[in-house]
């Protein structure tokens, strides 16, 4: 006969082992065990990581093509490390996105480009991992009338995330940054990208834009997202899609478990990232033949107003209870106010763990994992199976 150790050891293993057998075969889990082995990049970055709850100050450090100068009142808290608590920064090219019109003789002077049907593997690459290759990079890009920019960004080892590498193309050239070794130095690009005169394009950038803004204190002024384009087309909102529809491009699913933050990459994984800008760019030449003639000017100076909103989105940092509220809308129908007190201690504890050891919530404690906890068991099971998952084998 068990005793009540044995039976209280048996039931947590129980549990372990069920959580394993039926996330084992989720995507989502094998990305977690994937991860566990890379060590973590964010350790060698030479600001200091704020996962706290104290606003995020904008990272700008010299404001290109501007209409108003920096607010002092921003440098004064850039210097000082701090903000009034609850205080929001204003967007630092409020006045410059305010007043940025379409410009139509750049939309025709854009429009009337001849874009090459160039294979992938033929097109100038240029992988950007030193200073000067940036610095190259940037006077290139404020000499084009346009340019596809993509990001790739990794949150599942970090609290609020980094971008990991940055996908340029040109009309003539397709450029990867690694933006983990030049982390520190690509605040240089905010000039072309906050260039008026300069035609950008890409796909859902509505994260892209407050990620560049997190990381490296980059701003976008004349984008052009094509979510919008599409929408209108009735075309879904998937570059796989499109570069396939468009181009005979089939982007390869043995990637979707790329760590970003591996390094080196091979020559086959560069060539996978820069597949994104590249055809982002050759997409959108495609994407305009389709417009019809009557009605054009109105549709694109709607699809204009829509990216300058994005635009004027700035980054916030995460919200402490975002994960309660969450869960409880998907469990509400089953919760007792044990069970709605116990929901609350785990999601607190989860955050602040993630925040102090610069973590994802669901990689320090996953939605699944808490919804297994709420089930009608002692505290001490509870204690044990959230023990038993923190000391598996990681790597920092």
């Amino acid at each position: 006969m068990k005793s009540g150790i044995e039976k209280l050891m048996s039931t947590t293993q129980q549990i372990i082992d069920g959580y394993d057998r039926f996330y084992l075969n989720d995507l989502k889990m094998r990305k977690r065990i994937s991860f566990e082995h890379c060590s973590k990049p964010q350790l060698l970055f030479k600001e200091i990581i704020d996962n706290s709850e104290t606003p995020f100050i904008p990272k700008i450090q010299e404001k290109y093509n501007k209409v108003v100068e920096l607010d002092p009142f921003l440098i004064e808290c850039q210097r000082t490390r701090s903000a009034p608590p609850g205080y929001r920064f204003p967007h630092p090219y409020q006045v410059e996105l305010d007043r940025l019109r379409l410009n139509y003789s750049q939309l025709i002077k854009v429009f009337t480009k001849q874009l090459d049907d160039v294979a992938l593997s033929s097109s100038p690459f240029v992988y950007v991992e030193t200073v000067d290759a940036l610095q190259s990079l940037a006077e290139i890009l404020n000499e084009s009338d346009i340019f596809a920019f993509d990001v790739h960004n990794h949150s599942f080892r970090s609290y609020q995330g980094f971008i990991c590498f940055m996908e340029i193309s040109t009309d003539k050239e397709d450029y990867v940054i690694d933006c983990l070794k030049l982390r520190e130095h690509l605040h240089i690009l905010n000039k072309p990208f906050t260039n008026p005169n300069i035609f950008k394009v890409s796909l859902d950038s509505k994260d892209k834009l407050t990620w560049l803004q997190r990381d490296f204190g980059i701003y976008v002024l004349n984008l052009f997202d094509m979510k919008f384009l599409l929408n209108n087309l009735s075309l879904p909102n998937s570059l796989p899609f499109l570069a396939n529809k468009f181009l005979e491009f089939s982007f390869k699913n043995i990637y979707l478990e790329f760590d970003f933050r591996k390094r080196p990459i091979t020559s086959q994984e560069k060539l996978y990232l820069r597949s994104f800008s590249h055809f982002s760019l050759r997409v959108f030449f495609k994407l305009k033949g389709m417009v019809p003639k009557f009605g054009m000017d109105h549709l694109y100076q709607e699809i204009f107003e829509e990216s300058r909103k994005l635009c004027l989105n700035t980054y916030e940092k995460p919200v402490s209870d975002d994960g309660y509220y969450t869960l409880f809308n998907e469990l509400k129908n089953h919760l007792t106010m044990n069970k709605i007190n116990k929901l609350k201690k785990l999601i607190s504890w989860r955050d602040m763990t993630a925040r102090l050891e610069d973590e994802s919530r669901d990689y320090i404690l996953p939605d699944e994992l808490i919804q297994t906890l709420l089930q009608d068991i002692p505290v001490i099971i509870t204690f044990s199976i959230i023990s038993n998952f923190l000391e598996r084998p990681r790597i920092s």
